[in-house]
């Protein structure tokens, strides 16, 4: 499968003005890579910086991306399941991305019990880690709308 050609809001809850991924590059049962461009007109820019917390987002939506392309693509479940942060653990923000800078963002489930996830985190800016976390994700029966 093309992941260039699936649009990413088809695979996460979010809406615009607050999606804050581009795309997939990579996806597989178990790991994901996002890609996001971080522009001068974005909601959350201020003095041509991206605000730090909003990595943290950037993680979160690249795992609803990931749960979204599962359900989608693997398991063939046209809904977009939602998914809540349990917890957030180790967050570490190395470097803040300015406009222009391209944000990689890799997670990978470590773990899955019943309906809970852990996700190993790592964003990159120029290949050089920018941000790292462990999330907890509790997966719902809810379907985005």
């Amino acid at each position: 499968m093309v992941l260039d050609s699936v649009d990413i809001r088809d695979l996460i809850p979010q809406k615009e003005p607050f999606v804050v991924v581009d795309r997939l590059s990579k996806a597989d049962e178990s790991s994901a890579v996002s890609v996001w461009e971080i522009r001068d007109d974005s909601l959350f820019v201020n003095g041509g910086e991206l605000q730090p917390c909003v990595i943290l987002e950037n993680m979160a939506q690249t795992c609803a991306a990931h749960l979204g392309y599962v359900g989608r693509f693997i398991n063939d479940n046209p809904e977009v399941k939602i998914g809540y942060i349990g917890s957030v653990k180790n967050l570490s923000v190395l470097k803040v991305p300015r406009v222009g800078d391209v944000v990689e963002t890799h997670i990978k489930v470590v773990e899955q019990i019943m309906d809970m996830k852990l996700i190993e985190a790592v964003s990159y800016i120029n290949g050089s880690i920018a941000a790292k976390a462990e999330i907890k994700i509790a997966l719902t029966d809810k379907t985005a709308l």
